[in-house]
């Protein structure tokens, strides 16, 4: 075999394990979907490719949704060049506060909407339809990722829809196309969006802008993940422009032909006659350049000057005025620290906390005498939901209040008189503008709906608004808000008199194609908002009895949210660095600069096909429709001990609520003898706001050491017959999670055949027969954590978390015999003062056996041998009961106890990616440890101790572009014992 030849097989065999590594990912999760509210009455829309699930309350938004998911159909799939074989199918819900979705085309096409629209100041807060732009993006994973051509499509009708290559593609090409085709079949969305290119100008404006290696992995700085979309759909608006759409659909074709996936370049290269790599140089010297022509043009207008109050970045945003006290407040989420309402002084010299606050979308606002702040944040609702509250602080009891239970509520204004607070809510994906009076730290008399989408049917474009950040009039007889309106297709401001007759309440303040954003009223009487009219999100100010405005700032990146000090010399705005976004403060200028420019991004109407309604059916949700198995998965096993050949079928429905996986074969002893049947099924249901799952099984096995008579052990071929049920209830907190469970299993072992055992002898050794029959148990278990990880985070950083699994066996449970299995676990984890991203860690586990099996036992020692190269393929880390320093198994016992202490610090952020090579380095972490413990019978204080201490170099690293993995350089030397050794070791698992 030559040297080139090697190479190439090489490469494959390590692509085809990269394949498998990553088949996994592409699995449906459904952990996030496990708890459901059991009164919800699900219905179904049936239309010519779609099937769209939703609960009776989402009507109107499942309607909504279904006409879009056909007119996506109508507009994607030509342009992509595939229709899927089956209906998509779509579950619209709504349980959380969060704008989102998700696609998959693993074993069944599906899409996920929630029911929730973005905020006015989101990456995803520009559209003509946010359900549109929603359905396009996920339609068009569906689309992108089930184009599969070749030998794939032949394996899947045997094994089902598993290989799907396209699926296996950086998230850079998987959301960047998404993303594009959201914008380009919009004209809206984020490629068009004046924030989304603020973002990417920042990071031209980079001397180091992100390589196409880092893109193709996850970067370990701001933006974090959403550096795929970012770049993504950037870099793929350049390419679609530079050679066409259809030069990524043949790309498609091509990569969605391949067995073994990976080979990006080599598949751009067959269909186009270039390759990524050469268009990324072409595309960042082109943003590069954009960026700097921007920067000479703001310059040459005269660039407003900023003084930065904060510098960490991430999402530090919305400064508020403290009345009477020269203090600025805003919400800060550095992803260095838990998220937190912070105070500074105008000059901002001096930063301190307020309070924490946990899933808050940041807004909030001051009564006038600056001790009570108006804030919202996550509420869970009978362990399903989780929705935003209204909540006051009052800074003199240091007190959190709930105004709201369960309205959906955010962003409030509070009266100038402190008597009123106006705030937006979300009803199933259309906005309310709401008011109430507020007396004695609450909420007095009925609510009044000012405004609400629900006034008009679905399917009349004034139902699906969006209301934001309302603002009283300092007579507080007026409120200002930034609206949106699908009858429109704009986002301006609009005032609400709140004294003048019904038909005259309402009244635009401009009508314009500019994203107007976060009035405020400063005390000069004149309105402060940001636009971005000039393609740049700048400060403009407006008088409202002339409706005459101007433009007061000319950044380059951009600026948001302003607040006019009380003196009016400064106004406080976020603004946006490489960094994320900071809170800083400018000049308020004595003069008028200039008149606000005419919008220079005006997009004309797009018209959308007609979608035909007539076919659509609606019925009854009915789960069993779906049951089918969807895939089947063959494994063959061989080893001394014989040949296993089984398979293993799964199937779920589309909402998840029934779930179950088959598995059956038959199993031989060596030479194919004895063949025995082996059968295991595992249900889970998840329709109750708790888990429930029930599995059976039998099989067969052989013992070697089970039966012991005429001074030998005999083998034999055991059957164990299994019935479990199980229930476990996590409670849904914000900030940490609760978990009790339990399980009844009923277990039954026997002969499969009569072992041929030798008669017992005077003079043999005792016998000892086998233990057959029923060992029935019952388990118990509690698990409690709270732990906080940020995105600069190189482990764990603060919080605790703790678990008790308790095992019985009694006559009282159908068992014959009677013992105890008892294991518990507790980790602790500070940050270390004054050193940014290093980590005290302590942890002790323990467990005991009381049974009468003695085959049962706990071993402790070092580090056990591992196979690197294979631990990384099938992903088996290193073992766990370790106490480093000894070498592995030199004590065992059916009771332990281990512990240790660990000092963890970061040595270098690597970030670096080789093109779209699917391997990417990370960092480069550390760690101090010293490790305690034992295994033993009997007491502890008659156990032998190990002790050991060393250090370790730990290298993170992704592979097949989304599994995390570590390799451990290490050096122990244990302190105690004669079995203490230096140990040297390279390890794979057990990072942190």
């Amino acid at each position: 075999m030559n040297t080139q030849s090697a190479a190439r097989r090489i490469l494959s065999l390590v692509a085809t394990l990269l394949v498998g590594l990553t088949l996994h990912l592409c699995a449906p999760s459904n952990t996030a979907l496990a708890l459901d509210d059991p009164t919800l009455e699900y219905q179904t829309i049936t239309t010519p490719h779609f099937e769209v699930h939703y609960d009776r309350r989402l009507d109107a938004l499942a309607r909504k949704v279904a006409v879009t998911c056909e007119e996506s159909h109508e507009v994607l799939a030509p342009l992509l060049d595939w229709t899927p074989a089956a209906r998509t199918q779509v579950f619209v819900r709504d349980r959380v506060d969060t704008a989102n979705g998700s696609a998959t085309v693993y074993a069944r096409n599906t899409i996920n909407i929630f029911g929730m629209p973005p905020q006015s100041d989101s990456v995803l807060g520009y559209y003509d339809d946010w359900i549109r732009i929603l359905v396009y993006h996920e339609y068009v994973h569906v689309l992108h990722l089930d184009t599969t051509y070749g030998i794939s499509p032949l394996v899947n009708v045997v094994i089902g829809k598993i290989l799907n290559p396209n699926q296996i593609a950086p998230r850079w090409y998987i959301e960047g196309l998404a993303t594009y085709y959201e914008s380009a079949r919009t004209g809206t969305g984020r490629v068009n969006s004046s924030l989304y290119r603020m973002w990417l100008r920042a990071e031209a404006l980079n001397p180091e802008v992100f390589t196409l290696g880092q893109t193709s992995n996850s970067p370990t700085r701001w933006p974090f993940g959403s550096l795929a979309y970012l770049f993504g759909s950037f870099f793929i608006d350049y390419v679609a422009n530079k050679l066409g759409e259809q030069a990524l659909t043949d790309f498609h074709k091509i990569y969605g032909a391949r067995l073994i996936p990976y080979s990006l370049n080599s598949a751009m290269r067959a269909a186009n006659n270039t390759d990524f790599d050469t268009l990324w140089s072409e595309w960042t010297a082109s943003i590069q350049a954009d960026a700097l022509a921007t920067r000479v043009k703001v310059n040459a207008l005269g660039r407003t000057p900023l003084e930065l109050i904060t510098s960490e970045g991430g999402e530090t945003k919305y400064p508020r005025i403290r009345p009477g006290a020269n203090e600025v407040s805003f919400h800060s989420d550095t992803r260095r620290s838990h998220p937190t309402i912070n105070i500074t002084s105008q000059q901002g010299t001096e930063i301190t906390p307020l309070f924490e606050v946990d899933a808050a979308p940041g807004t909030s606002n001051w009564f006038p005498d600056g001790e009570k702040l108006v804030y919202s944040r996550s509420v869970v609702y009978k362990n399903v939901y989780n929705y935003q509250d209204l909540f006051v602080w009052d800074a003199r009891l240091r007190t959190h209040k709930q105004l709201t239970r369960r309205e959906r509520a955010r962003e409030p204004a509070v009266s100038p008189d402190g008597a009123r607070i106006v705030y937006v809510r979300n009803v199933n994906g259309t906005m309310e503008l709401v008011l109430r009076e507020f007396a004695d730290g609450g909420f007095k008399g009925a609510e009044r709906v000012l405004i609400s989408g629900e006034d008009w049917a679905w399917d009349d474009d004034r139902h699906w608004q969006q209301i934001a950040t309302p603002e009283f009039s300092p007579d507080g007889s007026k409120i200002v808000f930034s609206w949106w309106r699908m009858d429109l297709r704009e986002r301006d401001l609009w005032i609400y008199d709140l004294d003048a007759p019904e038909r005259e309440r309402l009244s635009p303040l401009m009508r314009d194609a500019a994203m107007d954003l976060d009035p405020h009223f400063a005390p000069d009487g004149l309105l402060y908002f940001t636009s971005d009219s000039t393609g740049i999100y700048n400060i403009h100010a407006m008088d409202i009895e002339t409706r005459e405005r101007w433009q007061i700032s000319n950044v380059l990146t951009g600026v948001f949210s302003p607040r006019v000090s009380e003196d009016r010399q400064w106004i406080y705005v976020t603004t946006y660095t490489q960094r994320g976004y900071d809170i800083a403060r400018m000049p308020r200028p004595t003069r008028r600069w200039r008149a606000t420019p005419e919008n220079t991004r005006f997009q004309p109407w797009r018209r959308y096909p007609e979608v035909d309604t007539s076919t659509f059916t609606m019925s009854r949700y009915r789960p069993g429709r779906f049951l089918a198995p969807l895939t089947f998965l063959p494994n063959l096993g061989a080893s001394t001990a014989g040949t296993s050949f089984s398979g293993t079928f799964t199937g779920y429905d589309p909402l998840y609520r029934h779930s179950y996986s088959l598995t059956a074969g038959i199993a031989t002893n060596p030479g194919f003898r004895q063949p025995s049947p082996n059968a295991t099924l595992a249900y889970r249901y998840s329709g109750f706001p708790f888990n429930l799952s029930a599995n059976a099984g039998y099989s067969s096995f052989p013992r070697q050491s089970n039966l012991f008579v005429g001074s030998q052990y005999v083998p034999y071929l055991e059957q164990q017959s299994l019935g479990q049920v199980a229930i476990s209830y996590p409670f849904q907190l914000i900030d940490s999670s609760f978990t009790i469970g339990g399980s009844y299993t009923v277990d039954h072992r026997a002969y499969f055949a009569e072992p041929d055992a030798p008669a017992h002898e005077p003079g043999d050794l005792e016998p000892i027969p086998a233990s057959l029959g029923f060992f029935n148990q019952a388990s118990l278990s509690a698990g409690y954590a709270r732990l906080e990880r940020y995105g600069y985070s190189i482990s764990i950083q603060k919080g605790v978390q703790a678990s008790i699994n308790a095992t019985i066996r009694d006559p009282v449970l159908g068992s014959q015999t009677q013992s105890l299995g008892l294991n518990y676990s507790v980790a602790g984890y500070v940050p270390v003062p004054k050193f940014e991203r290093q980590v005290l860690s302590l942890s002790i586990a323990g467990g005991m056996l009381n049974v009468l099996d003695p085959a049962l036992f706990y071993v402790m020692g070092g580090n056990a041998i591992q196979n690197v190269f294979s631990s990384l393929v099938f992903q088996n880390t290193s073992s766990t009961l370790v106490v480093r320093g000894y070498p592995p198994a030199v004590l065992s016992g059916n009771k332990y106890i281990v512990s240790s202490g660990q000092w963890r610090f970061p040595l270098l952020d690597i970030d670096r990616g080789f093109s779209t090579t699917p391997v990417y380095i990370r960092q480069l972490k550390g760690r101090l440890f010293m490790d305690a413990g034992s295994a033993y019978t009997g007491y502890l204080s008659d156990a032998e101790p190990l002790l050991g201490a060393g250090g370790e170099v730990l290298l993170t690293a992704l592979f097949g572009y989304y599994l995390t993995g570590t390799l451990r350089l290490g050096y122990a030397r244990g302190l105690t014992g004669e079995d203490a050794i230096h140990d040297v070791y390279l390890l794979y698992g057990g990072g942190f």
